[in-house]
């Protein structure tokens, strides 16, 4: 799912740069990028056919990506704080719900340093896939 997501994200930058008056014939340049682009990335074919409708609204593949950026950040945390079984701690679900209990009022960089870190980073997630192919 990152691969897809960063891949659909890259293609998506791609096809807003060229949309930008840019009559909708002319887009299908881009089914090629397209197929080429998540080709590349998940290493099966993608038909050229789906180039605009496999497209979220308001680059939502950032969303997702940045929610995995922060998963793994907390996850560090709670690991850092609370040791690798945090989860059977009642400390962890105490500092949980408090951070929690605002809501969405935060953003998740606002988060990211809440919990500690200078800010949201890929860095945690990129080290979490390395750990589970065997540290490629």
């Amino acid at each position: 799912m990152l691969r897809r997501y960063s891949a659909k994200l890259l293609y998506e930058l791609k096809l807003h740069a060229v949309s930008e008056g840019t009559p909708a014939a002319g887009l299908s340049s881009l089914a090629t990028v397209y197929a080429r682009t998540l080709g590349d990335a998940l290493r099966v074919a993608h038909p050229e056919a789906h180039y605009l409708t496999d497209v979220d609204p308001g680059f939502y593949a950032a969303a997702y990506l940045r929610a995995w950026a922060l998963a793994a950040q907390m996850a560090r945390t709670l690991a850092e704080r609370h040791g690798r079984r945090w989860y059977a701690s009642r400390q962890a679900g105490s500092w949980l719900r408090e951070l929690w209990s605002t809501g969405q009022r935060y953003t998740a960089e606002e988060l990211a340093r809440e919990i500690g870190h200078p800010g949201l980073s890929l860095d945690p997630l990129a080290d979490d896939l390395r750990l589970q192919l065997g540290g490629l």
